[in-house]
C-alpha cells in the first residue's frame, strides 16, 4: 500500500533533496549580536560599532533584548551593498572630473 501523504520526516527529506526554483538554497536570515558585528567590520571594539552606527556607516540595530543589540544579516549585506554602491559611483565621478581637467 503506497502512502499518498508521507509524514513530515518523509516530505522535509523530498524537499531537502529537490533543487531550489532559483538554484541555490535561500541564505538563512541570522541575528549578529555587537561582538558579531564588530568582528564583520574588521575585528573593532564593540564601542568603535556603536560609534560607527552614530556616523551612518553602520545600520542601526534592528532589535534589542534587554541592553543587548541585534542585526540581521541581511540588513548588514544591503547596507554593505548600496555603500559599495556610493563608493564606486563617487570613485567614477571623481576619474571623470580628473579625466575631464587633462589638457
Amino acid at each position: 500500500m503506497e502512502v499518498a501523504h508521507p509524514n513530515r520526516a518523509a516530505r522535509r527529506a523530498l524537499a531537502s533533496n529537490r533543487e531550489h526554483p532559483h538554484g541555490q538554497h535561500p541564505k538563512p536570515n541570522r541575528a549578529f549580536g555587537k561582538s558579531q558585528v564588530a568582528e564583520r567590520y574588521g575585528n573593532v571594539h564593540t564601542r568603535t560599532v556603536d560609534r560607527r552606527v552614530e556616523r551612518g556607516e553602520i545600520p542601526p540595530a534592528d532589535f534589542h533584548q534587554g541592553r543587548l543589540s541585534y542585526w540581521w544579516e541581511s540588513t548588514l549585506d544591503q547596507h554593505d551593498e548600496a555603500a559599495a554602491r556610493e563608493e564606486r559611483i563617487r570613485r567614477e565621478a571623481k576619474a571623470e572630473t580628473e579625466k575631464a581637467a587633462t589638457p
